[in-house]
């Protein structure tokens, strides 16, 4: 009986520590890079922030739709006021 113990336990345990402390190391670098993938903040920025600033103004919102409409009817920013309001 205490002989299975022994092998029960020696088979759980590592005959060499070096292979012991890479795996422990190894999941450490894995918790980490988890958590460092989860808490990493993008600056992926579609409007910019002049933009931005145009949106929360109703009456430059207002200028940038017709801005926009325009460019849809003619087809060419330059005809537009997009310069002006951004």
């Amino acid at each position: 009986m205490d002989r299975q113990k022994i092998q029960r336990n020696k088979s759980t345990e590592s005959d060499n520590p070096l292979v012991d402390i890479i795996g422990v190391v190894a999941v450490f670098s894995a918790f980490f890079y988890i958590l460092d993938a989860f808490s990493r903040k993008t600056n992926t920025s579609i409007i910019s922030n002049n933009a931005r600033k145009v949106l929360d103004n109703k009456d430059d919102a207002l200028k940038l739709r017709e801005a926009v409409d325009m460019y849809h009817a003619t087809g060419d920013w330059n005809k537009t006021k997009i310069k002006e309001i951004l």
